[in-house]
């Protein structure tokens, strides 16, 4: 059987069907297993029920060689589970508990790839493709600022602080302090209290293609700008919303600033790395 890895699984969940509610169970159960879902999938869309040789054959099709052995293995797991049901001795059909679950899948199944759409988008091939992530950071960021400065706890206002000034020693001795600038920005985010802007600003944040590019760039553009953060902490500590927004957008602004202004300094001389190496900024 040529699809033993997958079948593996499918034992697996087969042991786990039968001892563990469905109330438990949910769609994580069966989220890791295409063969179980493909499977259900078959059973779901089709007009007639279904047997273990009519889902050999529309497996197959699917790219995914089981026997039909194991496909009346998978029907009956599918059973058991109470994803389909028995129609007299024409097959199975599915039941409404069944197409839940495959709507749950293909739900996830689209958020992965919009996830993975968005990561792609975030692959930085040259400076120019640098500012259009930074465009974006500029909007998720002056919301959060803006919701931080409505929801943020004392504990966080003084983290964010406490990374400030982490982040001003670290720029005095000489290091890059890229580390307390990404902690600055995440706890920002987290303090925002909006989940969706948190994941979003994390995939940025996270993706080594923007990162390495920031960190090349700063360490070119000379600029010194680590306190673009204080007037930030200071509107959110003051509830000041519009001041929150405003002043991370100018924050973004002048990062954007700097990457254009590298981008000037490629083109009039050709090749920055002749300079050698400027200050870190911090900026970012």
């Amino acid at each position: 059987m040529t699809y033993s890895p997958l079948m593996s699984r499918s034992l697996q969940v087969d042991q786990r069907l039968s001892s563990t509610p469905w109330e438990v169970r949910k769609i994580s159960s069966y989220q890791d297993d295409n063969a179980y879902l493909a499977a259900l999938d078959v059973v779901a869309e089709s007009d007639v029920p279904v047997g273990a040789w009519y889902l050999r054959r529309a497996l197959s099709e699917k790219g995914i060689q089981v026997s039909e052995a194991t496909c009346g293995r998978l029907l009956r797991m599918m059973e058991d589970a109470g994803h389909v049901e028995a129609m007299s001795r024409k097959g199975r059909v599915a039941t409404p508990r069944g197409h839940r679950v495959l709507q749950e899948w293909r739900e996830r199944q689209r958020r992965d790839r919009s996830q993975v759409a968005f990561v792609q988008s975030l692959k930085v091939h040259n400076p120019e493709e640098l500012i259009d992530v930074l465009i974006a950071r500029r909007a998720l960021e002056g919301e959060a600022a803006a919701l931080a400065a409505e929801n943020a706890s004392p504990e966080e206002i003084g983290r964010l602080r406490n990374i400030v000034k982490a982040h001003e020693e670290a720029l005095a001795a000489g290091s890059s302090a890229a580390e307390e600038n990404t902690d600055f920005h995440l706890t920002l985010a987290e303090a925002s209290k909006n989940k969706v802007i948190v994941a979003a600003i994390e995939v940025i944040y996270r993706h080594p293609d923007v990162m390495t590019s920031l960190e090349y760039i700063r360490a070119h553009a000379g600029s010194k700008m680590a306190e673009d953060h204080n007037p930030i902490i200071r509107a959110v500590a003051e509830r000041d919303v519009r001041a929150a927004r405003n002043t991370m957008i100018q924050h973004l602004n002048n990062v954007i600033e700097d990457v254009k202004t590298y981008l000037r300094a490629l083109a009039s001389e050709g090749d920055s790395d002749s300079e050698g190496k400027r200050e870190d900024s911090g900026r970012v």
